[in-house]
């Protein structure tokens, strides 16, 4: 019979060629489990984006070792879609809305949303959730006033950022018309005599 004291051989654990944890078996069998002996496990939705490599290395007794390894592919990239302010005309009082979808995580944010008008930040939020809807109105806690905007193009853009790092946008442009319209009733265009009035209206967006 074998000495049992003896160790039969060592398994070592590597992820993108940095030595992990290692053990040292006794028996024949050495199944080995990650998250058994780091205490934790591994959260795809925090690895940095791209490939990342598990490999292991067995070596029996006599120093012969041999190896297996496995590459998986981290893809963390959100999504984002604004739904208002739309693409027509604009007036009064509008919003900035729209939807941001992060990939899963153990723990912890999901990832963060920010909103910018104009090339200036505005307000942001993290999510612990996989759907992250962004309301600008109720962030804030008011509306956007079209009636107040300066003439001209305005941008509204939102940046979804993963757990990992990621970053994604969406943006909008909208034109700002708020030209008043004038209208003379009074005095009409033919002769005037005796009194007479100055009348008309104005229309304001």
């Amino acid at each position: 019979p074998v000495d049992s004291s003896y160790n039969t051989g060592t398994v070592r654990l590597y992820v993108n060629g940095a030595y992990r944890i290692g053990r040292s078996f006794t028996t024949t069998s050495a199944p080995f489990d990650y998250n058994a002996w780091v205490g934790y496990s591994l959260d795809a939705g925090k690895l940095s984006q791209g490939t990342h490599t598990f490999k292991v290395i067995a070596t029996s007794a006599n120093g012969v070792s041999v190896s297996d390894e496995r590459t998986i592919t981290v893809d963390n990239t959100p999504q984002v879609t604004i739904t208002e302010p739309s693409d027509g005309p604009i007036e009064g009082a509008f919003n900035f809305t729209g939807t941001a979808t992060f990939k899963p995580v153990a723990s912890g944010n999901t990832g963060t949303v920010r909103l910018y008008v104009d090339g200036a930040y505005r307000v942001g939020k993290s999510f612990t959730t996989t759907s992250a809807p962004f309301d600008f109105n109720d962030w804030v806690g008011y509306s956007l006033n079209a009636g107040t905007l300066s003439q001209g193009p305005h941008t509204f853009k939102v940046i979804a950022t993963s757990a990992n790092g990621v970053s994604v946008s969406d943006e909008r442009t909208i034109t700002i018309d708020n030209t008043p319209q004038v209208t003379i009733t009074e005095p009409s265009g033919g002769p005037v005599e005796g009194t007479f009035n100055f009348t008309g209206t104005v229309t304001f967006k």
